[in-house]
């Protein structure tokens, strides 16, 4: 096994509400735009009538354009089966084609290709990947319970199931363009995303594949969805005239989280690149310069409540921990900004927070050392369920590419230390009452675009991202910008 060996990020992809490709949601993002809008139709027929929905006709542009130069790829001409997809998988191919081509292991648009990808070669053998959908299918069940009732067994149509079993995302991405390597999805509800990645990390560290393509893909903005999440009380259900202000982390009116759609696609890499996968990519040299590396992944379970994260926030303290021991980091100096989970939920935002001044009162950080800037960009997009943790780590390795920050939609009046200092109380009231201070001395959460991490030149500027989910499930992975 290789555990030393490093691992870096090649490729980025995505598509979300603010619409498709990497490029175009960064500009968004410290624009402060916001894409969730107002419902229309069936799909408001429970208290729920917002929600990040991909804008009009981009789902079906971008999938035209990759059929399109999919026909150019010899030996894949035939490997896109548009009729088996669901929109989930849709969304998967999408954001992991624009990450692929970026990387190179597809060529650019417009480019020709010498390789026949049909060719099962040592590069496409040790290629893997690692994608995860929350919940993949809900709209093809659903669709053919219906179908059935009134027409019986005629009614269920012949692609029904490949478009429900959660793992099609990631097999429609290895079959559409000749990746061997292993083939893995995961399901941890809302951290799906960001495990798939974390997994994929490890895959590489240990030798298993030289390079992965990982990440998360969701579509269940669906009547069913919106009423099952409402009815546990999760969503902002006081907005529906307003979705634009809705979701609103950290901020003192927020009421739930917004569902969205999207997906987020990363390229991961053992580095230095082998020579026999450097063969196989298009336009690449030996100087080739990644985007960024991953240096630390962690995980643990909250084993508290399926649906509601353990009150005092160990469990995203235990996983953030992880993540730092394992990119074997002693305090938080490197540290420059925090992506966090936080979904706009009452208690689910305060409960980050105080496992966040857990992490800052058991590692020290130079007083001379800024602040950590803390965000969340679910105010911008709303929450992705299964592809959010994906979707954040695109972003976060554009925060520590370009040394930027995201700001903080809607965070108008933000959680105060009284309500860190309660949650605490349960662990002792002193000790609450420090992590609290340290918190709100040593971080702070931005509200204007475009604010600037501290970019030292030759140091690492690390970011660190978290994903909670139902179940309690917990994940987070330590970023850094590219420092050879």
């Amino acid at each position: 096994m290789h555990h030393s060996r490093r691992v870096v990020v090649t490729g980025l992809g995505l598509v979300t509400c603010l619409g498709s490709g990497v490029q175009n949601n960064w500009t968004s993002l410290l624009k402060n735009e916001c894409g969730i809008r107002k419902l229309t139709g069936e799909d408001c027929l429970g208290p729920c009538h917002i929600a990040g929905t991909l804008p009009p006709g981009v789902l079906e542009e971008a999938v035209s354009r990759i059929m399109e130069q999919q026909a150019s790829l010899r030996g894949l001409e035939r490997q896109l089966d548009r009729q088996a997809m669901s929109r989930t998988s849709l969304l998967a191919i999408v954001a992991a084609h624009e990450a692929l081509q970026q990387s190179g292991w597809l060529p650019a648009p417009n480019q020709t290709s010498p390789r026949n990808f049909a060719t099962e070669d040592q590069a496409s053998c040790r290629a893997g990947t690692y994608f995860s959908a929350g919940l993949e299918g809900v709209e093809e069940i659903v669709k053919s319970l219906c179908l059935t009732q009134k027409k019986g067994y005629r009614g269920m149509g012949a692609h029904v199931l490949p478009r429900t079993l959660s793992n099609m995302p990631v097999g429609h991405i290895s079959r559409a363009w000749g990746l061997r390597g292993p083939t893995m999805s995961a399901n941890t509800a809302c951290a799906s995303g960001l495990h798939s990645v974390g997994e994929a990390y490890r895959m590489i560290q240990y030798g298993e594949a030289d390079m992965v393509v990982a990440g998360g893909c969701e579509a269940s903005v669906l009547p069913w969805t919106l009423a099952a999440f409402s009815r546990i009380r999760a969503l902002a259900l006081g907005y529906n005239d307003q979705p634009k202000l809705a979701s609103r982390p950290f901020d003192s009116q927020r009421q739930g989280f917004v569902m969205s759609e999207g997906a987020g696609a990363l390229v991961l890499e053992a580095w230095p690149t082998p020579l026999h996968l450097l063969d196989a990519l298009h336009r690449r040299t030996l100087d080739h310069q990644p985007l960024a590396e991953i240096v630390g992944f962690g995980r643990s379970a909250d084993a508290y409540n399926l649906v509601s994260p353990e009150p005092t926030g160990s469990g995203a303290f235990r996983s953030m921990k992880a993540a730092l021991d394992d990119a074997r980091l002693h305090d938080l100096n490197q540290v420059e900004h925090i992506n966090c989970h936080a979904t706009s939920t009452p208690l689910g935002d305060v409960i980050e927070l105080a496992a966040i001044a857990k992490l800052l009162e058991h590692y020290p950080r130079s007083a001379s050392a800024p602040r950590i800037a803390i965000n969340s960009i679910k105010g911008h997009i709303g929450h992705c369920l299964g592809a959010a943790g994906a979707v954040e780590a695109v972003y976060s390795v554009l925060a520590a590419k370009h040394a930027r920050v995201a700001p903080n939609r809607n965070l108008e009046q933000a959680v105060t230390p009284e309500e860190v200092c309660k949650l605490g109380h349960k662990v002792g009231r002193r000790e609450a009452d420090n992590q609290a201070e340290l918190l709100f001395t040593r971080t702070f959460m931005p509200t204007q675009s475009r604010v600037a991490m501290d970019s030292r030149s030759n140091t690492r500027l690390m970011v660190l991202t978290n994903s909670f989910g139902f179940g309690g499930a917990n994940a987070s992975i330590l970023l850094s910008n590219w420092v050879d």
